[in-house]
């Protein structure tokens, strides 16, 4: 058995609000919705979009089986609820047996004998009874049987029509003590809101994902937070439009105004409908007599309307408070005093006020609100919506919420702000977990911004996508090959994916090319960058090259030495390269600099990480442009062995080709994903937490937070820090991360050179020593770079022409 007893139900109470994924082929009501359904790649998909529960239909006669139970249970740990139609005790054991955590008892189907006996079964079994009613006399025998968690159901299962107000208010009748899911009819991210502000603990949502062409995006579009009100609508064709552009709920000012309506307009079913009005509060016969979903409430002030409202439901209780600021002040001193103001509001928070497309994503990250009001901010004239203006708000306000992790962690009301994480990205923006952020000087804030979103204008445009694999394909030389080293290791399938053979001779170029891209987008026409081993460096002057842009490289005056070849790479490349004389002159003070001087010329100048580290969105944006090397390498080995790899290695210094590598397994449990640092600088396996150029991450630090020097035999791992996604991925467990010595990359080195004739760089080389001592039969490394550029070092270390080493000298090195 997966875990304790009573899992669903802990699940959902502990949560705020939350969402169960069901699985399911057939539905009795709507047929066929995805016959060929996957349950194990659904559940992991399901889980990672930020389900709190999987639901798995087990009735063979809507193509279910408990042969899907026990996959879905084999691909995640969330709890899961068997649904079906029960009867009998046995099926309730097979169903424990199989590991479900719940099962599902429906009272149309059973008489209160027999469901007090299946519930006792239940339990003594360790599992949840998730009992279902449909109507108010099903709520109350539930409630009777004591039942809790307790569902009701939007589907009449007789005639299989779905009536979601008759659903709303059995929820708000039902006991405020008891986990209650809203199931069925849940189509949008309003409908879902709808139930939450009912008080339901969460939605069970199976068909409208099943339909979805990405089921686990669906997912994550219901979970997603703030809602987007736009407000003071007076033409059926601005509702149209706003519906269109995704906006969730809709606002129809019945006060005094330029924007005042007589009666609200009707909504499309994906949308909430909202009444507006100024003075005293009207009593609930008042409220529902306005036919809207909601109604938001101001008080009377001196004959205006006051500040700050709230959001009632038709029984008129209060459900979010609506602070209405002026968002769109510039002063840094009072915006902070709104956010500190917003922030400590408990319950759920609704921002108006002076937003715009413009300023809306910052509001959103300040606060994590539930939701976000429009007017003025849209408008062509008062009452009259700028459509073009309208998609740009919901657009804005959409992506800085972020997915499915928002809900989850934070924007659900009153668990605001709880420290609850999925193993992707955090509650916030930028966050991993704990890790990750913007720690910066105030100065480089708005550029930040601004290469945010740039960086997701050009996510989304296709001609900025079509130029970036044009470059890739034509001038970086991808994809590259997957290389079976035969000799290297013999009688196992040890493939090393090729990124020595990239144009310049590294991966860096994949990351270089996109930033000088976006750079030129931003209409910048200077790039600073920092390096290490010299391989971003070069690739940076590459990209600048190709697009025309000047750049300067800073580089520690000791890796200078160790890499003179690249120092003169970049160079001939028409790049200036400035030394970095003080602290321990290698990586971490070259980054130092080139912050200096990105805060010195932040309007004219791109600073172009090399890694996944960094203030957000740069370990974000340098993750997605590395992403190419791992989904080609999954590919790849899908086509030349049929299955996926049992484990996959790689160098991690601050971890952009590891986190490139990894992130197209990181959905599959089966994969397992070691990260290799450098013995002297093993931020993840030695460090703490603590802030390193701009980022909260693992950090090799003294007690004081002083950071320690560090050392490695190759340049561009010797860091004190990594990308704060690895520190996540490292907390989770997902990834594990382990060390190796300088003397067992120097043999791995010549192993490879030796028995493939390939030279590697020498970060990869850590990866290779271990991925030699494992015992796993198909494993991929990452080859990240080409070792031409440390022939001086390893000639040093070693002597010229030594002899190879044995096989056993790579084993039993430090971890």
């Amino acid at each position: 058995m997966t875990g304790g007893g009573f899992r669903f139900r802990a699940a959902l109470a502990g949560r705020g609000f939350s969402l169960v994924a069901e699985v399911k082929r057939r539905s009795p009501s709507a047929g066929d919705l995805r016959p060929d359904a996957d349950p194990a790649r659904l559940a992991r998909a399901f889980e990672r979009a930020g389900a709190s529960a999987l639901s798995v239909l087990v009735d063979a006669r809507f193509g279910g089986s408990l042969q899907d139970l026990r996959a879905a249970r084999a691909s995640t740990a969330l709890p899961i609820l068997a649904k079906g139609f029960f009867r009998e005790e046995d099926e309730l054991r097979a169903l424990r047996e199989a590991e479900a955590d719940a099962v599902l008892l429906i009272l149309a189907d059973l008489e209160d004998g027999d469901a007090r006996r299946l519930m006792a079964t239940a339990r003594a079994l360790g599992m949840d009874a998730l009992v279902e009613a449909h109507t108010a006399a099903e709520l109350e025998r539930a409630v009777r049987l004591g039942a809790d968690p307790i569902g009701l159901n939007a589907r009449d299962l007789r005639t299989f029509r779905v009536d979601r107000r008759a659903q709303l208010e059995l929820v708000r009748r039902a006991p405020q003590d008891r986990v209650v899911v809203a199931e069925s009819g849940v189509e949008s991210r309003a409908q879902a809101a709808a139930a939450e502000l009912a008080g339901a603990t969460a939605v069970l949502v199976g068909s409208a994902l099943m339909r979805a062409p990405d089921p686990a995006a669906k997912l994550s579009e219901l979970a997603s937070r703030p809602l987007v009100k736009v407000c003071g609508l007076t033409r059926e064709e601005d509702v149209e439009a706003a519906a269109e552009a995704g906006a969730d709920l809709a606002g129809f000012v019945l006060a005094p105004s330029p924007r005042r309506v007589e009666a609200p307009l009707p909504v499309p079913e994906t949308m909430l409908s909202v009444a507006v009005l100024v003075g005293d509060r009207p009593p609930t016969k008042a409220l529902r007599s306005l036919g809207t979903d909601l109604v938001q409430v101001y008080p009377e002030e001196d004959g205006h309307r006051g500040r700050d409202g709230t959001l009632l439901d038709p029984d008129g209780r209060a459900v979010a408070k609506v602070l209405d600021l002026p968002w769109g002040q510039t002063d840094p001193a009072r915006l902070e005093a709104h956010w500190r103001r917003a922030r400590a509001e408990p319950g759920r928070v609704v921002l108006a006020g002076g937003l715009t497309a413009e300023n809306v994503a910052r509001a959103v990250e300040a606060v994590r609100p539930w939701a976000v009001d429009v007017s003025r901010g849209v408008e062509a004239s008062p009452g009259v919506k700028d459509h073009g203006r309208v998609r740009a708000f919901v657009r804005a306000a959409r992506r800085a919420g972020g997915g499915p992790e928002g809900a989850r962690a934070g924007f659900s009301g009153p668990e605001r702000g709880r420290p609850d994480f999925d193993r992707s990205q955090g509650a916030r923006p930028g966050f991993y977990g704990p890790y990750g952020g913007a720690f910066v000087p105030e100065t480089l804030v708005p550029a930040l911004q601004e290469l945010e979103a740039g960086w997701r204008a050009a996510r989304e445009d296709a001609a900025f996508a079509s130029e970036l694999d044009g470059l890739l394909r034509t001038y970086a030389g991808r994809p590259t090959p997957l290389f079976l080293a035969r000799r290297l290791a013999p009688g196992r399938r040890l493939y090393l994916k090729r990124e020595d053979l990239c144009h310049t001779g590294a991966h860096k170029v994949n990351n270089a090319l996109g930033q000088a891209l976006l750079a030129r987008r931003l209409g910048k026409v200077r790039v600073v960058a920092e390096t290490g081993a010299g391989q971003h460096g070069v690739a940076t002057a590459t990209a600048c090259a190709l697009l025309g842009l000047q750049c300067v490289v800073y580089m520690g005056a000791e890796d200078m030495r160790r890499q003179r070849p690249n120092v003169e790479r970049m160079r001939l490349l028409g790049a200036e390269v400035r030394a970095v004389e003080f602290g321990t002159r290698t990586l971490k003070e070259a980054i130092s600099e080139a912050i200096r001087d990105w805060i010195t010329n932040v309007e004219t100048t791109h600073y172009l990480i090399g890694s996944c580290v960094g203030p957000h969105p740069y370990p974000e944006l340098v993750r997605e442009l590395q992403s190419v090397i791992g989904w080609e390498a999954r590919a790849q080995v899908l086509e030349l062995e049929g299955r996926l790899p049992d484990a996959v290695v790689a160098c991690v210094g601050g971890g952009s080709n590891a986190i490139g590598l990894f992130s197209a397994f990181l959905d599959d449990p089966g994969v397992r994903l070691v990260g290799v640092e450098a013995e002297g600088a093993a931020s993840l396996c030695r460090g703490r937490r603590g802030i390193l150029h701009g980022a909260r991450s693992a950090v090799l630090a003294d007690e004081d937070g002083q950071v320690l020097h560090t050392h490695s035999v190759s340049a561009g791992l010797d860091y004190p820090g990594v990308g704060p996604e690895h520190a996540h991925l490292r907390d989770l467990g997902r990834v594990e991360y382990v060390t190796a010595a300088d003397r067992e990359a120097l043999r791995a080195f010549h192993l490879l050179a030796r028995r493939e004739g390939i030279l590697p760089a020498l970060e990869p080389a850590h990866a290779l020593a271990r991925a030699l001592e494992m015992e796993e039969e198909l494993v991929v490394v990452g080859l990240s770079g080409r070792g031409d550029k440390d022939l001086e070092v390893v000639l040093a270390h070693m002597g010229e022409g030594p002899g190879e080493p044995a096989a056993a000298g790579l084993r039993g090195g430090p971890r």
